[in-house]
């Protein structure tokens, strides 16, 4: 029943993908939006204007989900260049307190010109960004490209049984040290896989090639 009516940033401390892949949909859309439904305890559910922009701070580039089509997302390293530095700290406390100091810095935010400034193709390209739609491509996806450009297990144009083909993916993905536990089922594999390669249904039985 959190009320984030008339907030203007949410801060998400520390997030993880364990946190965050399972509603990677709910905060598409949080970042997005510009009208939430607002559900306050023992209250009608009511309709608010959203205002709110989100910032996640953590050690680990796999936080958030990522696609390759990203629009969402500025991902950037913070220096540690002044860290335990209790002097500048002290400094920079007192700035932001200082009335004239926070005017100034709001006249020259507000002076900027931002007619022709995009959200989305204005982002400058960081390292820490690309290193997280690397770790975010579906594990799926990398196999499909590992078997076009570098298994030499199979030959070009040949046709592989669907058992034979989730048995080289379970290879694969233990060869690349992921977690067995995360691995997908041939089930899910399969709905999966189709979408990267040609798959062929038989007549009989529920065979599929590749």
């Amino acid at each position: 029943f959190s009320d984030l009516t008339g907030k203007l940033i949410c801060v998400l401390n520390e997030a993880t993908g364990k946190d965050t892949f399972e509603i990677s949909e709910q905060l598409k859309d949080k970042i997005t939006c510009e009208i939430t439904q607002v559900e306050r305890k023992g209250i009608d559910i009511v309709s608010s204007r959203d205002y709110v922009n989100y910032f996640f701070t953590t050690n680990n580039p796999n936080c958030v989900k990522m696609p390759k089509d990203d629009r969402r997302f500025f991902a950037f390293t913070v220096s540690d260049e002044k860290r335990n530095n209790r002097e500048y700290f002290k400094k920079l406390r007192w700035a932001v307190k200082d009335q004239e100091t926070v005017k100034n810095f709001y006249d020259d935010l507000m002076a900027r010109d931002l007619s022709e400034f995009d959200t989305v193709n204005s982002r400058p390209t960081t390292s820490l960004s690309e290193e997280m739609i690397e770790v975010s491509t579906d594990k799926i996806e990398l196999f499909a490209a590992y078997l076009k450009y570098e298994c030499r297990q199979y030959k070009a144009e040949e046709e592989i049984l669907g058992s034979n083909l989730y048995n080289t993916f379970r290879t694969w993905w233990a060869e690349e040290g992921l977690k067995a536990d995360h691995m997908p089922s041939r089930t899910l594999w399969g709905t999966k896989i189709k979408h990267f390669l040609k798959r062929k249904h038989t007549q009989k039985g529920n065979v599929y090639y590749y």
